[in-house]
C-alpha cells in the first residue's frame, strides 16, 4: 500500500532546505562584515592620534554585525540538523534581540550624521598642540596631510603656533616628499598644500558611518527574516510531534 506524505512533510523539508541555505548565505555574510569591520578598524586606528575612540564606533558596528551573524548561523545550522526545538527557539529569540540592537545601532549612526562635524573640529583643533610632544598625535597628522593631500585644520596657518619649536609647517604638508628642509621656512620654491584639512576628515567620518549604519541595518533585516523562517520551522516540528 503506497504511503502518502503528510502535508507538513514536505513543508517542513522545504523549510529545511530553506533555512539551512539561508544560513550558510548568512554564516558566509557574517564573515565577510568581520573582514570588513577588521579592515574599518586598521584603516580607522591609523588616524587614533586625531580621532580617539568614538570614531572606531563605526568599525565595531560592523565587527559586531559579522560575528553575531557568525554565531546565529552556526545555531541554526546545529537545530537544523539536529531537528532541534530548543536551538530554533534560542536562534530565533536571540536573533530578535540582536536585530533590535543592531537597529537601534543603525538609527544611532544616522543621528550622527545629523551633526555639523562629528566633534572632529574640537579633537583636531586639540590634538594640534600636541604634534611635537605626541608621536602618535604626530603620526596621524603626517598621515593625514598625506592621504587627503591637505595641511592643518583650515590651512597651513594653523602650525603657525608651533613654528618655533617646528618650522614653518610638518615636512608632511609639502607636496613632493624628500625635499630637504621642506617645511622648515616659507619659501616660493617649496609647494605646500594650501587646503585645510577638517572638510575632508568629517567626509572620511561621514562616509564610515554611512557605511556602519547601512551595514547594521541590512543585517538586522536579514536577522528578522531568519527569525521568521525558523519560527514557521518550529511550529512545524510541534506539529510534527503532536501527529507522531
Amino acid at each position: 500500500m503506497r504511503k502518502f506524505c503528510r502535508p507538513y512533510e514536505r513543508t517542513d523539508d522545504c523549510l529545511k532546505t530553506t533555512l539551512f541555505i539561508y544560513n550558510m548565505l548568512f554564516w558566509f555574510m557574517g564573515l565577510g562584515l568581520v573582514a570588513v569591520g577588521l579592515y574599518l578598524f586598521l584603516e580607522q586606528n591609523e588616524f587614533s592620534g586625531i580621532t580617539r575612540f568614538f570614531f572606531l564606533l563605526p568599525a565595531i558596528f560592523v565587527l559586531a554585525s559579522g560575528f553575531s551573524m557568525l554565531c546565529l548561523g552556526l545555531l541554526a545550522i546545529c537545530g537544523i540538523m539536529r531537528h532541534s526545538r530548543l536551538f530554533l527557539a534560542a536562534f530565533c529569540l536571540v536573533t530578535l534581540i540582536v536585530s533590535g540592537i543592531l537597529l537601534a545601532a543603525g538609527a544611532f549612526g544616522i543621528s550622527l550624521l545629523i551633526g555639523e562635524d562629528l566633534g572632529v573640529r574640537s579633537r583636531a583643533t586639540s590634538s594640534l598642540s600636541q604634534y611635537t610632544n605626541c608621536s602618535n598625535t604626530r603620526t596621524s597628522w603626517d598621515l593625514i596631510h598625506r592621504e587627503f593631500n591637505c595641511c592643518g585644520i583650515y590651512g597651513p596657518e594653523d602650525w603657525s603656533q608651533l613654528s618655533s619649536s617646528l618650522g614653518y609647517v610638518p615636512s608632511s604638508c609639502c607636496k613632493i616628499e624628500g625635499i630637504r628642509n621642506c617645511g622648515l621656512v616659507r619659501s616660493s620654491e617649496v609647494e605646500i598644500f594650501e587646503d585645510g584639512c577638517l572638510s575632508s576628515l568629517i567626509s572620511y567620518e561621514h562616509r564610515q558611518l554611512v557605511i556602519a549604519s547601512g551595514v547594521c541595518l541590512i543585517v538586522s533585516m536579514f536577522n528578522l527574516m531568519g527569525s521568521l523562517l525558523s519560527f514557521i520551522l518550529i511550529i512545524n516540528f510541534s506539529n510534527k510531534v503532536r501527529e507522531d
